[in-house]
Order: structure tokens, then sequence, then C-alpha cells
């Protein structure tokens, strides 16, 4: 038995009382040096480090949403503290995410075409739970808007920081020039920009799915201190991130269906350009700065190193990751240059 799940099922073992519904153990692998474990509800056990960075995020989020806080992320608490490793337990969830909702179309469409009932019927549910996320992000927005000229320009900052580390993991250096004219151009990304607290990384893995007496509900975990790559946190966020990430790990994942059948179109993509669009037109964040941000989370995954990025069968996922990363800063640095 690994160090890690020892750990892990002491930990569970010694809260019994909390998480009653203990089952069978399952692992799921994740970018950080961190393993979860799911058993009726979740452990996640791990480097000390980013366990405790995590913990900062919840409370954070905590803090800032007040009331709401437990309608959108899921309770928490810090169960085990060791010289190098912690333990995370979180509040009973389901075990299923929107990536596993996604996949759940694995095994039907290479057989069935995707105007059948039940790959419609399985791509509304991948819709709704877009569109739950969303309410929940606008949520969020509502609760902690604010109009700061400096978390503005901490935001601006950040988003540079974890974009030069993304570049250069990827093996996409020739393009940091770029960025340093991009980032000459502040008043054109950040004209409109409302800050509000932010996930900084809302991946289909961490939108956790409920369908509980037959409605759906979702939690969204991992929430980050500051986003993928970057040095430190500079600045609460902007809901721009979060939804810039989800469009483009739904656009990941519908290319990974593609493979299977070359039509799958993921619903729920055009409602996450929908609402952006909505928003930019709200002045809640502007165009240019919506692109940018899907640069970042594009960017992410191309330099991402874990076990499923890195696996030689998505060798082909990783060069589009790349690809997309270069086709948006030739767009964004064009638009910029007329603007």
């Amino acid at each position: 038995m690994s160090k890690l799940l020892e750990l892990a099922k002491s930990s569970i073992l010694s809260n019994r009382r909390s998480f009653p519904d203990m089952v069978k153990f399952s692992w799921q692998e994740g970018a950080s040096k961190v393993e979860t474990y799911l058993f009726h509800g979740c452990v996640k056990v791990g480097d000390r480090s980013i366990i405790k960075s995590q913990i900062k995020a919840y409370e954070y989020l905590k803090e800032s949403l007040g009331s709401i806080y437990e309608s959108i992320f899921p309770r928490f608490r810090l169960v085990s503290e060791q010289e190098d490793l912690a333990v995370l337990l979180l509040e009973f969830l389901d075990g299923r995410n929107l990536e596993d909702v996604c996949f759940e179309m694995n095994n039907l469409l290479p057989f069935l075409s995707i105007e059948h009932p039940i790959i419609q019927r399985k791509n509304s549910m991948i819709k709704k739970i877009v569109g739950e996320s969303i309410r929940k992000l606008c949520l969020i927005f509502e609760k902690t808007e604010k109009n700061v000229d400096r978390e503005k320009e901490l935001f601006f900052l950040e988003c540079f920081d974890a974009l030069e580390v993304n570049l250069a993991e990827s093996n996409l250096r020739d393009y940091l020039p770029v960025l340093q004219v991009l980032k000459k151009k502040k008043k054109i990304f950040l004209k409109p920009l409302i800050i509000s607290s932010s996930h900084k990384d809302l991946t289909v893995r961490n939108v956790m799915v409920s369908n509980a007496q037959g409605e759906i509900d979702i939690k969204l975990v991992d929430p980050r201190i500051s986003l993928p790559r970057s040095s430190k946190r500079y600045s609460e966020g902007s809901i721009v991130v979060d939804m810039a990430a989800l469009e483009m790990s739904l656009s990941r994942k519908e290319l990974e269906l593609q493979q299977l059948n070359p039509a799958m179109k993921i619903k729920g993509i055009n409602l996450v350009k929908a609402e952006s669009k909505r928003m930019i037109k709200e002045g809640l964040f502007s165009k240019e700065l919506y692109k940018l941000c899907l640069v970042i989370f594009y960017s992410a995954h191309a330099a991402c190193n874990c076990v499923y990025c890195s696996a030689r069968e998505r060798s082909w996922l990783r060069e589009v990751m790349k690809q997309k990363t270069r086709d948006l800063l030739n767009n964004l640095s064009q638009e910029v240059d007329h603007a």
C-alpha cells in the first residue's frame, strides 16, 4: 500500500462519524502532487504545501461568499498534517465530475449517430450542468463584484505571470516577445473589467455533479489562490478566467470525443460562448481579456505533464493545445495592433 493511500485510509477511519457512507476507494490522478480518493466523498492526500494552498483557497471563498458558500463549494476540513504530507476531506460528493459525464459517450459514439436519442439526452445533460455552473459563477460575481483599479492591474500581472511560465514550459518561448508587446496595451485589456472572487481553474474535472432525487446539482471543487503556474496570488480574479477555463476545457473534451465521431459537438460550449458575449456586452470584461484568458488555459494544458496529458496516445492533443495557443496569440496581437 502506498504511503498516500495508507494515510488516506487511516484519516477516513478516524473520521467515520463525518463520513459514514464510506465505500471502496478509487483513485483519481491530477496535475498537482496530490492524490484524490473517492469513497462517497472525497479525500485529497499529498504534498503539505499544496494541500494547505487548496485549503487557503476554500477559506478565502468561504469568507468572501458568506451564507451562499455551501451552495457552490463543498464543506472541507484538514484532518491530518505531517511534516511533508497533509489530508483534506471534502463533504459528500457523488464522485462523478463533468469530465466523467462527457466521457459516458465514449462507448456509444463509435456505434450511434449523434442524433440518436441516447446521445442527445447525454448532450442535453452536459448543457444543463454547464448552465448550472454558469449560474453559480454569476452568484459569486454578484456577491463579490468590485470596481477597484489597483485590483485590475494586479489581476493583469497575474495573467501575464502565468502565461510566461506556460509558454516557457510548453516550448513556445518564441512567443514571449509577443507577450511583452501585449503587456504594453494594458488599457485595451482592462477597459472594461470588474473584479470578483473566482475559482481560477474551472475545468470539467472541477465541476462535481449530483443527481439527487432526479435534480442536477453541482459543486465546484479545487479552487486555486492563483492562476495555474502563476508564482503567487496577485488578486481576487474575475469571472472572465472561469468562463474562459470552462470554454477551453469543454472544447478539449469535444476534440477527444471527435476522435470517436468527427460530427460530435458538445452543446454546452455554445452556451458558454453566448454567456461570455453577454458579459462582454454588459461590461464585465473586454473581449481582448477573454481571449487572453483562453490563451492562459490552452497554454497551461500544452505545458501540463500529468499522467493524462503526457500519455503517448494523447500526444496529438498536446500539439492541438500548442497550435490553439499560437493561433489565439497571433489573432490577439493583430486585434490589439489595430485597436
